[in-house]
């Protein structure tokens, strides 16, 4: 590989690391059973809380979240599916400050709180359990991954329905976390099924999370040599990924990385420069000139433990996404 496009990969890898980006951060935020909209104190801390989030403020996120619980705690009508609710969204604060240990007690206690409240098939304990199997991706701990989004999805299809979007949520994940371990016509299958479920209920809500799993599948082609498919998946997420974010928005650089690794790896260096340029440009752009050297963010390690060492260079830099 040449050194021009060995020093933009690496600077790449770097840049796209430090970045925190919506899709990324893969969790799922809990509403308490009194409702976002409710006049007074607890609804006002709520909405509170949701943008402090958004805004990635976590240190105030977490003090009025801490807030809410103390409420909560007071309130004589108070229910303990409000208590999992927060508990579950300091689970995410924590998680997103890479506290894992941290986001995995709340997450737990959570979760034992909204079983014995609502029962072991109600749709908040699936999302406590998407959480906690996106924390268990993220520490290496993929078999109780996959136990718990196999918990989740089932729990998801008998409340909502098959071909629910909540159901296509959960199997893009299962994908990105076979596509992690290289079971390959298992990651297939869920990303198509999740794929089918996102083109049925198409539209400005589900087309960037319809882009992230054209993504993985086209990561999925990629390693089984269909080079052909791969890069028509791959300019497909681009191409929706570009109409709802914008063209220089940085949420688009992993599917543009991918795209100039697959053309590293076909021989066109030219295009893959310019393909990179542009990525590293605009994730400079988003984070600083400093932003390089940042800590480590949500966007997945495509280098797991799994990975085969006989991958070539290219192929093991191709990148699944998770939500």
């Amino acid at each position: 590989m040449c050194s021009r496009i060995r020093r933009l990969l690496s600077s790449l890898i770097h840049a796209g690391a430090a970045r925190q980006l919506s899709l990324a951060l893969g969790v799922v935020l809990m509403a308490p059973c009194w409702g976002w909209t409710q006049s007074g104190e607890l609804a006002t801390l709520a909405g509170k809380f949701g943008q402090l989030y958004r805004e990635g403020r976590y240190a105030e996120a977490e003090k009025t979240s801490e807030e809410i619980i103390s409420l909560l705690a007071k309130s004589g009508a108070a229910k303990d599916l409000d208590v999992a609710a927060s508990l579950n969204n300091l689970g995410s604060l924590a998680y997103a400050q890479l506290k894992y240990d941290t986001a995995e007690t709340f997450y737990e206690r959570a979760l034992q709180l909204c079983e014995a409240v609502a029962g072991p098939g109600h749709v908040d304990v699936a999302d406590v359990l998407y959480n906690l199997a996106g924390l268990s991706v993220m520490q290496g701990r993929y078999e109780r991954a996959e136990s718990l989004y196999q918990r989740s999805l089932k729990i998801r299809q008998a409340s909502l329905g098959s071909e629910d979007p909540a159901a296509a949520d959960v199997l893009n994940n299962l994908g990105f976390l076979y596509l992690r371990q290289n079971k390959l016509q298992l990651a297939d299958q869920a990303l198509r099924h999740a794929l089918l479920i996102w083109q049925k209920h198409f539209g400005s809500e589900t087309a960037p999370l319809a882009a992230v799993t054209l993504n993985n599948l086209a990561v999925v082609r990629f390693r089984q040599n269909g080079f052909e498919e791969a890069e028509s998946l791959y300019k497909q997420a681009l191409a929706i990924e570009e109409k709802f974010w914008g063209k220089d928005h940085p949420e688009t650089t992993t599917t543009l990385r991918n795209l100039g690794e697959f053309c590293r790896a076909q021989g066109r260096r030219d295009e893959a420069v310019r393909i990179y340029q542009r990525a590293l440009a605009m994730l400079e752009k988003a984070l600083g000139p400093g932003g390089r050297s940042g800590p480590i963010g949500r966007l997945p390690d495509h280098h797991g433990e799994n990975e085969e060492r006989s991958r070539s260079p290219a192929r093991e830099n191709q990148e699944g996404r998770k939500f």
